[in-house]
């Protein structure tokens, strides 16, 4: 998916040389393009889901009680996927540039954040839920922290040493 297009064209761009239009510019205009789509694929995956919550909920049970309290737990799972398509993006970019270490120290905070949700009392189903978009919220920010403002492609005001000008 855009995981695996981000990991593999970010590289390839930054690879061709300057002369032939690549580098960090073109990366950079890549890595855009990626966290674009990802959005936009997590924005139709969420309506899509938030439009077929009236067909899924029946599926969970023939008990009006159980379809009626599906219903939250399926608006949050949906709106989930938002933050979906921009975190595949991103983590495919890192990977692309090479920021391994980063994404590793970035899920152990998204850990940290979804096990903390999970500790406070009577988590629940939605507490559940939640502790996972907390997960997916630091996620989603970090990725494009870095991609915006930390990482080799992030725009700068550089000088001569090889970083983009903007």
């Amino acid at each position: 998916g855009v995981q695996g297009a981000a990991a593999a064209l970010v590289p390839a761009a930054l690879s061709l040389p300057p002369s032939n239009g690549g580098g960090p510019r073109l990366a950079r205009r890549t890595a855009d393009r990626l966290f674009a789509w990802g959005a936009t694929i997590g924005i139709g995956m969420a309506t899509a889901q938030l439009l077929l919550i009236p067909h899924i909920t029946p599926l969970f049970s023939t008990l009006p009680q159980i379809q009626r309290a599906v219903v939250a737990p399926c608006r949050t799972s949906a709106l989930v996927q938002v933050l979906n398509g921009i975190i595949f993006a991103g983590e495919g970019v890192l990977m692309g540039v090479g920021g391994f270490g980063f994404l590793a120290g970035l899920t152990s905070v998204g850990v940290l954040a979804m096990v903390c949700g999970l500790m406070l009392p009577n988590c629940g189903l939605n507490g559940i839920l939640l502790s996972l978009g907390a997960f997916h919220v630091v996620q989603a920010a970090g990725v494009l922290y870095h991609h915006l403002r930390l990482g080799p492609l992030a725009v700068r005001r550089a000088t001569e040493n090889g970083h983009m000008r903007e």
